[in-house]
């Protein structure tokens, strides 16, 4: 059973399922969030999704990485030899897949949904996981409806990819400490004037402040994101004035005409992770396992690799190809 629909969830269910493993997944939520969320596909994951089988689905819809301007604080001048995401690496044994695209999260949810139901599983919503139970050879999920039914779903493993609230991991009292550390603010804007659509633009440097604009599919839309020592975090997120006002200062910019800014929140990246992501037959992983900046989407990525890396030890394993140590 795998608790939590997300990418990580998803990629462990399919992995499983094309080993003949037959696998139930479940997902607290009514519906996942349609929002871009992470978006960036690095090459090691681009090989994960061949493995699953859904890298030309993925590959029609992605993007290419945009075109970065890296800016002093103040300067209009761009630095000329910025380059965040090469374009003229040559695939190698090695690295066949050498270049990052771009896809939002929600669009590859939807790609795995719709080849894991080409193995008849199909995710259950409003289905929540609350308590287990371990036995020396199965494990058993205590499930409950929003109605407050409940269910004993009795199971050779249980995968917890759910997220970095998890419940799984909190049942196995596994510690998952945050540290205390520096924040961010996050949020999306929308630019009528002044910046390129399809470019991706950085300023200010992370010793001071810095700023990034990282655009979106929405024409004029842009994700940001601003840190450093010399911000004042809670002001920042009062009001749109106060991220304008920090704007200007920050780019030296009077031309750039914005029209919505939405969603200003404080976040703290931290890369943490639990003692273990085993505890007799339970598993855990990706978000559920560890965390990360929300930089060019580390969670996602590596959630993913946890999934391909644990469904096809663990359908070895199912399959008595493998010993169970192997997991």
């Amino acid at each position: 059973m795998s608790v939590g629909s997300g990418p990580t969830g998803l990629a462990c269910a399919l992995a499983l399922a094309q080993n003949g493993i037959p696998v139930r997944i479940i997902e607290k939520l009514t519906q996942r969030p349609q929002s871009e969320r992470a978006t960036a596909i690095m090459p090691r994951t681009l090989e994960m999704y061949h493995f699953l089988g859904v890298l030309d689905d993925v590959l029609k819809e992605a993007r290419l990485p945009p075109r970065c301007f890296s800016y002093a604080q103040g300067s209009k001048d761009p630095n000329p030899n910025f380059e965040l995401f090469p374009t003229d690496v040559e695939p190698t044994p090695a690295r066949p897949m050498p270049s990052v695209v771009f896809l939002g999260q929600h669009r590859q949810e939807a790609i795995m949904r719709e080849h894991l139901a080409q193995f008849s599983c199909t995710v259950e919503y409003d289905l929540e996981l609350v308590d287990i139970e371990q036995y020396s050879d199965h494990a058993v999920g205590i499930l409950r409806q929003p109605s407050g039914i409940r269910e004993r779903m009795e199971t050779p493993y249980i995968v917890g990819a759910d997220g970095p609230q998890s419940t799984l991991r909190q049942r196995l009292e596994l510690d998952f400490p945050i540290p205390g550390v520096k924040k961010l603010i996050t949020g999306e804007v929308t630019v009528s004037s002044g910046l390129q659509h399809q470019s991706w633009y950085f300023w200010g440097s992370p010793t001071s402040i810095l700023l990034t604009l990282r655009p979106l599919p929405n024409p004029g839309t842009f994700s940001l994101i601003c840190g450093g020592p010399e911000l004042d975090m809670s002001r920042i997120v009062t009001s749109s004035d106060t991220f304008l006002s920090l704007f200007r200062k920050v780019t030296g910019r009077e031309d750039v005409v914005f029209g919505r800014v939405e969603g200003l929140s404080e976040y703290s990246p931290h890369t943490i992770s639990a003692k273990t992501w085993k505890v007799g037959r339970c598993f855990i992983a990706g978000d559920a396992a560890h965390g990360h900046s929300p930089v060019l989407s580390h969670g996602l990525n590596l959630g993913i690799q946890d999934a391909v890396n644990l469904g096809w030890k663990l359908a070895s394993v199912l399959k008595r190809i493998s010993s169970p140590t192997l997991a």
